[in-house]
């Protein structure tokens, strides 16, 4: 009986098997990957890949990203679908975002679309992170109800750096965007609590004027010239100066007042600079009680 217990146990837990050595064996096995004939090496990947260690699974997320090209495309499929979905390997699912992200063309469209799903909710940050850039970066080949579920989510995700890295994004690709989903990220990032998000919107609508709406593009700069932040505030002003005569007039004099009665904001000499500019620029387009607010505040030439 005790034998046959021992015989059990010693193959569920045999003394050679600790995990410090199988660590060691598959990153052996990674550095000489490329030397291994090719059904070897992804018969080895599979084992590692289904390891009952995260460890060891975690290992082998690290040798696939390494070794992408070398793997089959039906198993790397298979591989990315289960070790993306691991919930007991943080750190390798952030492997895998980094996989997709870097492969995106190279992955079946269902996987890789499970796998932004999957990632848009993951608790690690860099594979949400990656995922928003993997969005932006490959929004056309992305399905529509796909793409909008995770910028929705992602764009109020609880960490900055993730907003943050939409907002860039955002950003770098407006162009590119459908309106609906323009229009829905400029209300996301306008009421967003970092200054810094808020101060991406701002200069969104000022490299991209011409590309949007008129009634957008003024509601927008309205509301930023009263924000607390004088970072905005000296972007919606350059805006202004930029674009004084593409502005409706009331929208043009409610940002010049709300700029105008910010006390703190005057301080500022890029600010300032703006501001002298249009008052020089345009004296007989604005009104003289908005005048008489700066009178103080020009520069004497």
């Amino acid at each position: 009986m005790f034998s046959k217990i021992n015989s059990i146990v010693s193959k569920i837990f045999p003394q050679e098997d600790s995990i410090k050595t199988r660590l060691l064996e598959v990153g052996k096995r990674a550095r000489e990957f490329n030397n291994i004939p090719a059904k070897v090496r992804e018969r080895q990947l599979k084992e590692y890949a289904s390891d009952r260690n995260p460890q060891i699974r975690t290992l082998a997320c690290d040798v696939l990203r390494h070794n992408f090209d070398l793997v089959s495309e039906n198993t790397r499929n298979k591989l990315l679908a289960n070790l993306g979905t691991d919930d007991e390997m943080p750190a390798g699912r952030t492997y895998v975002s980094g996989i997709l992200q870097v492969n995106f063309e190279k992955i079946s469209k269902d996987v890789r679309e499970n796998l932004l799903l999957k990632f848009s909710g993951d608790k690690m940050i860099g594979a949400r992170y990656d995922c928003g850039t993997s969005v932006f970066q490959h929004f056309s080949d992305i399905s529509d109800n796909v793409r909008d579920e995770i910028i929705t989510k992602l764009s109020s995700d609880p960490d900055h750096s993730v907003r943050a890295r939409m907002s860039e994004a955002f950003r770098d690709n407006f162009s590119s965007l459908p309106l609906d989903i323009q229009k829905k990220l400029f209300e996301k990032f306008l009421d967003d609590p970092d200054e810094d998000i808020r101060k991406d919107v701002a200069r969104t609508i000022l490299d991209n004027f011409d590309r949007i709406s008129e009634k957008i593009s003024e509601n927008l700069l309205e509301k930023l010239a009263g924000d607390h932040y004088t970072g905005i505030k000296v972007t919606v002003s350059q805006a202004l100066e930029w674009h004084f005569d593409k502005i409706s007039y009331h929208t043009r004099n409610e940002i010049l007042r709300k700029l105008a009665t910010d006390p703190v904001g005057q301080q500022d000499s890029e600010l300032k600079k703006h501001i002298d500019s249009i008052l020089r620029k345009y004296p007989n387009k604005i009104p003289g009680e908005i005048l008489e607010l700066f009178k103080n505040k020009i520069k004497k030439i």
